[in-house]
C-alpha cells in the first residue's frame, strides 16, 4: 500500500469521526436541558467563537477537498509529439481485470521498460502453449482497443 494511500485512509478516518460526534452532539442536544441550556448561552454570550470555528472547519474543508482530489487524482495515456508513453498504472487495470477474468486470485503487473515497449507479468496455474497464444491475441486487442497501442509486448508468466 502506498504512503498516500494510508495518510488518505487516515485523514478520511479522522474526518468520519468528526462528523459522526457532530452529529451524536445534535442527537443528544434536545435530550439534555442541561446540555442545551449551556450550549444556547454560550451562543448567546459569544457567538464571534461560533463564527471562527465554523470558518475553520469551512477552511479545512476546503484544504481537504484539494488534498484529496490531488492525492487521488487518476493518470492517463501521456501523448508527445514524437510518440507516447502509457502509464502502467492505466494499462495495468486493464490487464488486472483481463487475468482476473481468467485466473482469479493469480497476480499480474505492467512496466514499461523503455518508452513504449510494455511488458506484463503474471502468475499462471498451468503453462499451455495454446492458452498462451490466446491471452496474446486478447491483450493485444485489448492494448490496441483501449490504449492505441499496437506494437509488440512482452509476457512474462511464472
Amino acid at each position: 500500500m502506498r504512503v498516500s494511500n494510508i495518510l488518505f485512509s487516515a485523514i478520511h478516518l479522522l474526518v468520519v469521526f468528526f462528523i459522526a460526534c457532530v452529529g451524536l452532539v445534535l442527537v443528544i442536544l434536545p435530550f439534555s436541558p442541561k446540555l442545551l441550556f449551556a450550549v444556547t448561552m454560550s451562543l448567546i454570550n459569544s457567538p464571534e467563537v461560533y463564527g471562527k470555528v465554523g470558518y475553520g472547519i469551512l477552511g479545512s474543508s476546503v484544504v481537504l477537498f484539494f488534498g484529496f482530489y490531488m492525492l487521488n487524482r487518476r493518470r492517463f495515456i501521456q501523448y508527445k509529439m514524437e510518440g507516447f508513453s502509457i502509464d502502467p498504472k492505466v494499462a495495468e487495470k486493464y490487464v488486472r481485470d483481463y487475468w482476473h477474468g481468467l485466473f482469479p486470485g493469480n497476480d499480474v503487473e505492467v512496466l514499461v521498460r523503455r518508452p513504449g515497449q510494455l511488458e506484463v507479468i503474471a502468475q499462471m496455474p498451468t503453462v499451455e502453449e495454446e492458452l498462451l497464444e490466446r491471452i496474446e491475441k486478447e491483450l493485444g486487442s485489448i492494448f490496441s482497443s483501449k490504449l492505441g497501442y499496437n506494437d509488440s509486448f512482452i509476457l512474462t508468466v511464472h
